[in-house]
């Protein structure tokens, strides 16, 4: 092994500077926002009768809320 070769070796194991994301990783289009929006405001019917706050539509989108629904707490 060179010692170009052991350098570049070398470097293959460093510490990388992380790169913080720029984009959400997923972007979605109007009809899907709006679905996913009539979804949310499905699985809450209590918020309508009450004055909840309003919530951003991205925390909608939220990639927890999309796999499993509206939080159910645990039962004991």
């Amino acid at each position: 092994m060179s010692h170009e070769d052991k350098k570049r070796y070398k470097e293959a194991f460093s510490e990388r500077k992380t790169r913080t994301r720029k984009k959400r990783s997923t972007m979605l289009s109007n009809k899907t926002k709006s679905l996913l929006s009539k979804k949310f405001d499905d699985g809450h019917p209590e918020g309508k009768e009450q004055d909840a706050p309003q919530i951003d539509p991205h925390v909608k989108m939220n990639d927890n809320y999309l796999r499993t629904g509206p939080y159910k707490p645990k039962k004991k």
